[in-house]
């Protein structure tokens, strides 16, 4: 089976930067890659919020975390807060909706303390209400990242909720290095794009 495990080691903001992770990954062959449909995102089994914050202290942290529950009406909803020592002051928002068939990730970097908190957070609520109007099995964020997997295997699909000009030109350059073709579909009486892989 393949293995990918990915651990934060050091938080990097601008301008100082030195963020590091370590991966370890136990690849596959290509033979056992096999046809992949995912199409339906299922019922939502749960959400949360993780805050990773360097230079900004506790409090502020919990008010993005609050604004953003609040803002969505999430009153269930998972919570892990971790401050961290980095050579420049910021803070990642993610916010994880978990399904039956896959998990989506929406992530913002927190602007200066001078900015108001709910104007910062609205661009992430917006992505994240439009992802769960929609019956897309994943963003415009994800879709493109599901291409190459399923090239390499030679055939799947998958839901996305729009077709934007950078997942078009992935599929471009997919094509021109591998034997394979994509094709679209919006789907009749719904809010998603069906994405095929053929050989």
């Amino acid at each position: 089976m393949p293995f990918v495990a990915v651990t934060c080691v050091l938080l990097g903001f601008f301008p100082a930067g030195g963020g590091r992770f370590h991966v370890r990954l136990k690849p596959t062959s290509k033979e056992k890659l096999k046809f992949l449909e995912l199409v339906h995102r299922g019922k939502v089994l749960r959400k949360g919020v993780v805050c990773l914050f360097a230079g900004h202290g506790f409090r502020y942290a919990q008010d993005q975390v609050r604004e953003l529950t609040e803002a969505m009406d999430w009153r269930e909803v998972g919570v892990y807060l971790d401050e961290w020592e980095s050579d420049s002051p910021g803070m990642v928002l993610t916010a994880s909706i978990v399904s039956e068939n896959v998990t989506e990730c929406f992530t913002s970097l927190a602007k200066p303390r001078k900015v108001h908190v709910s104007s910062q957070l609205a661009p992430l609520c917006k992505r994240i209400r439009e992802y769960l109007s929609s019956d897309g099995l994943v963003s415009e964020y994800l879709a493109d990242q599901m291409l190459l997997p399923m090239a390499l295997a030679k055939g799947g699909e998958f839901t996305c909720t729009e077709i934007t000009p950078h997942l078009r030109t992935q599929m471009y350059v997919i094509e021109n290095f591998l034997p394979i073709e994509f094709a679209t579909e919006k789907l009749e009486n719904k809010t998603a794009w069906s994405v095929l892989v053929a050989v």
